[in-house]
Parts: C-alpha cells; sequence; structure tokens
C-alpha cells in the first residue's frame, strides 16, 4: 500500500491531470478584446462606475514573467470579445500586478494568475473563479453569472436542451408554492458559478423519466444528465443519469449540497476533475482501460458505488490517455483497472496495487 501525504504536491499533480484533460478539449475560437486595463488610481472608480451601469466585472491579476498567465490571458481577452458580442453584462479587465503590488496586495493575490468576479452590487464581496480557464469557460461563466439566481425551464425538454452543454450537475427544487426558500437561494447564491438551480411544482416535470422515485417528502434532487456518467462496458452509449433526493429540514440544506454535488459513476475529463476531488468527500476514482473493462468489473463497481454512496464519490478516468500522469501515483498501465483514494481535497490518497483494484472493491 502507498499513501500520498504532500500537500502542494497533490494540488500539483491533480492540475498536471487537468492539464492533460484539457489538451483533449477542442480550442475555442477567437474574439476581439474587450479588456480593460486597471491600475490603483483607477480600479475604485471602473468599479464604481460598473455598480451605476449594473455591470459586473471579472479581473485578472497577473505578471509578466508567469508562463501561465501568458497562456490564459490570450483566453482571456478573447473571451471578453465574445462576451461582448453576446451581449452578456459583464466586463473583462486586468491588473499587471508587476507594476501594481500594492492593488494586488489589497486583494489579497497570492498566486498567478488570480482572477476574481466583481459583483456591481455593493452589498456583495469579490469572489475567485473557480472554472475553466479557456476561452469557453470564461464565456459559460459569464452567461451563468449574469443569469437569474434560479433558473426557469417550461418542461423537461428545455430544461435538457438548454443545459445540454453543461459540465456540471443541477439542482431541482420541488416547491409547489413557487417560494424558494431563502436557506436554498444562500446555498444557490454561493454554488451558482458551478451549478444550475432551478424549481419545479413536483420533479416529474423536469426530471427525465427512469430516475428513482423520490420519498414523498424529498423537496431537493441533484441531477447528472447521462453525457456526464459512465457507460460501462459499453462505452460507445450513453449513460443513464443519476440523482440523489433531500428530504432533510431546510436548515441542513446547505451542508447537503456541499456533498452531494457529484452523484452516480462519474466519467471524469477536464472540466469536472479539479471539482470531483476538491468536493470535501473521499473519492474513489477507477482508472480503467476503456476498450478492456469486463462486465464483472463494471457490476462490480456499480454494487460497491450504490452501497458505499453515501461514504465515498465515485468516478472513472482512462487510465491510458493518463498513463504518464498516473505514474506519479504508482499506477502504470500494465495493472489496470487501479482504483486511487483521495481524501482532503486531495492532501491525501492511497494506492494499493493488490487491494484496491476493482476486482476486489
Amino acid at each position: 500500500m502507498r499513501v500520498g501525504s504532500f500537500g502542494s504536491t497533490a494540488t500539483m499533480l491533480a492540475t498536471m491531470l487537468v492539464g492533460t484533460l484539457s489538451s483533449m478539449a477542442q480550442a475555442a475560437s477567437g474574439g476581439s478584446s474587450t479588456v480593460n486595463t486597471l491600475t490603483r488610481a483607477t480600479f475604485d472608480s471602473y468599479l464604481e462606475t460598473g455598480t451605476q451601469r449594473q455591470r459586473s466585472c471579472l479581473v485578472m491579476f497577473h505578471v509578466d514573467w508567469c508562463k501561465v498567465c501568458q497562456r490564459t490571458f490570450p483566453k482571456f481577452a478573447n473571451a471578453s470579445g465574445a462576451v461582448n458580442q453576446a451581449g452578456i453584462t459583464l466586463d473583462f479587465a486586468h491588473v499587471d500586478c508587476t507594476e501594481e503590488k500594492a492593488l494586488c496586495q489589497r486583494f489579497e493575490v497570492r498566486g498567478y494568475p488570480t482572477i476574481k468576479f466583481f459583483p456591481w452590487e455593493k452589498d456583495k464581496k469579490p469572489r475567485n473563479f473557480k472554472s475553466l480557464r479557456t476561452e469557453e469557460g470564461f464565456v459559460k461563466y459569464a452567461r451563468r453569472m449574469t443569469a437569474p439566481l434560479v433558473q426557469h425551464f417550461a418542461n423537461a425538454d428545455d430544461f435538457n436542451r438548454s443545459l445540454v452543454n453543461e459540465t456540471m450537475s443541477a439542482f431541482v427544487a420541488a416547491v409547489p408554492s413557487g417560494e424558494v426558500p431563502a436557506e436554498l437561494l444562500d446555498a444557490a447564491e454561493e454554488w451558482r458559478d458551478r451549478h444550475v438551480f432551478t424549481t419545479a411544482k413536483q420533479f416529474k416535470d423536469l426530471l427525465p423519466p427512469g430516475l428513482p422515485t423520490p420519498t414523498s417528502n424529498a423537496w431537493l434532487a441533484v441531477l447528472s444528465w447521462g453525457r456526464q456518467q459512465w457507460s460501462g462496458v459499453d462505452n460507445t452509449s450513453k449513460a443513464a443519469p443519476a440523482v440523489a433526493y433531500f428530504s432533510g429540514p431546510v436548515g441542513e440544506v446547505a451542508d447537503w449540497l456541499t456533498h452531494h454535488r457529484f452523484p452516480g459513476i462519474w466519467a471524469l475529463e477536464e472540466s469536472t476533475f479539479w471539482e470531483f476531488t476538491h468536493a470535501s468527500r473521499r473519492t474513489a476514482i477507477c482508472a480503467l482501460d476503456p476498450a478492456r473493462v469486463t462486465k464483472d468489473q463494471e457490476a462490480g463497481l456499480r454494487t460497491t458505488a450504490d452501497k458505499l454512496k453515501d461514504d465515498f464519490l465515485f468516478g472513472v478516468l482512462d487510465g491510458v490517455a493518463l498513463q504518464e500522469e498516473l505514474i506519479d501515483f504508482s499506477i502504470a498501465k500494465g495493472t489496470l483497472p487501479r482504483v486511487l483514494v483521495t481524501e482532503d481535497n486531495f492532501e491525501y490518497w492511497v494506492e494499493d496495487v493488490q487491494l484496491l483494484r476493482v476486482d476486489h472493491l
């Protein structure tokens, strides 16, 4: 058995996995830049103008010597043009911390690039950008942060069609009265940059058919579409969606939501890996060769995931595509399928070539 406890190193390796997965994603298209340059003399007045115009702002803090900044800024700039052309009411700006050290210290910038969202409302604090640093990621973030906190969908088809490009799960509250509990609104505000929230008079109005039936007192559901789920042996077909229900008091909804964002068995990709491994839950990540998974292995994994769903999040990685990165966790292609267990937001991880295998789960 090998146990890792290396803090920032684990974070670095997680980032490497995300980076490799990112290279598989389609490159975003270009757009004319509308990024404003801010200094200590102009920063506050610029945000004040945004407040008057009811326009929030996404600000990138960077330095010229940072390689990651050099790669990220063109995507950020292209996204600003795309957002402007789409008529989305979000401004883009940047601060050069090489020249504006005091301004960057004021906003506790400790690494580069740091990207922060500044709401136009004066009673709201800035928040760190936690989505994908791609043109598509920035544009999607802009749409999400300017959309209503709780969105409305006419029916299940509209719900599915509108969110076809979403990479994260969505939350559906069954509220016959139409009045959303304040506690859920607070949770939606916290997670709006990564998840869609909506309401229906009853779950069947929006959720796809074939899902497990909720208990009579369930009032909140987290839905993961089939395109986000592991399809198993038949990796050419679409997987079934997954769902989890909450029936507790409204005072406990924030904690439940935080720990139940990944129902089912996720097909981990560049857009979900970081959030999955930093979801304040223990995770069991299965590294597989998609072409060599057996029916028995799939059945074992699904049975285990169902039995331990309250203890672990379950996800699957393509162990062949990521074989170089997995070597850092002592997982070699020839030993697949293997299981990597992580805890404390990837601060700790465990692998065992004999015990932590799909056949032994």
